[in-house]
């Protein structure tokens, strides 16, 4: 009988692996204040906005994912290429957006960067 329940066990275990086994979606959200580096499994993508820089700079979710931004520097916006943003905000505020549609959503802090390009940036890349 013992050597029927390994072979049922082994047969499980190859049948898992060759299926695929997930945890759920993976989010490039590190948990450091290093900005963009790193990766995280979690279910709740949340992007800090620090003094001087988002963390993570960039994340990447899947559509119809709401992605949250929490201030832990004060005096910072979130404004979107396409045109939503957030007002000025201060440490313990927050900021959500819902990502309907596949693409690449660049964003900066009004305060500290001119541009899309340079300065307090960040992208999400919804797939």
């Amino acid at each position: 009988m013992r050597t029927f329940g390994m072979a049922v066990f082994g047969a499980g275990l190859v049948l898992a692996l060759a299926c695929g086994y997930s945890t759920g979606p993976t989010y490039n959200n590190p948990g450091s204040t290093d900005p963009g580096s790193g990766s995280q499994s979690h279910n709740t993508p949340s992007i800090s906005v620090n003094d001087g820089f988002f963390t993570p700079s960039v994340d990447t979710v899947a559509v119809n994912t709401t992605v949250t931004w929490t201030w832990v520097g004060s005096g910072h916006t979130v404004t979107f290429e396409d045109g939503p943003t957030s007002d000025l905000q201060s440490a313990g505020a927050t900021y959500a957006r819902t990502f309907s549609a596949a693409g690449t959503y660049h964003y900066r802090c009004t305060v500290h960067s001119a541009n899309f390009t340079s300065g307090m940036i960040g992208t999400i890349v919804v797939q």
